[in-house]
């Protein structure tokens, strides 16, 4: 397993057992057991760690809509039976994770800017 994807597992984790206020790139450091500078590394700030695991829970929701999509019919009845079924998908699969960050890291203008873009883009919902 690459180092980013156990960093980004374990941020997940965290978010689920501990919640978003627990999240911090030295909290992260020592759950994952690595240095403290790695994951600054990865991330850069604690906004970069919020932003990562919705920007990549997004990513994996859009490509499995579109590979749903390419397998479809072209007409309305089975594109909106995919399109359902992608959102319900999507509501089961992520979680919350991202309603967890969202809801707890406003304040945070790096953070609010990414969570802006992917809300107004409907790929997330707001908290």
């Amino acid at each position: 397993m690459d180092r980013r994807r156990q960093l980004l597992d374990v941020a997940l984790a965290v978010l689920h057992e501990e919640g978003a206020d627990r999240l911090s790139l030295g909290h992260l450091a020592a759950r994952a057991g690595v240095s403290k500078p790695i994951p600054y590394e990865h991330f850069g700030t604690r906004s970069g760690l919020l932003i990562e695991p919705c920007k990549e829970l997004d990513g994996r929701q859009v490509t499995a809509l579109r590979d749903a999509l390419r397998s479809v019919r072209t007409n309305s009845v089975d594109t909106a039976d995919v399109l359902a079924t992608a959102y319900i998908h999507c509501s089961a699969d992520t979680g919350g994770e991202c309603a967890l960050m969202i809801g707890g890291h406003r304040r945070e203008k790096e953070a609010a800017e990414a969570f802006s873009a992917l809300i107004q883009g409907g790929l997330i919902r707001a908290a």
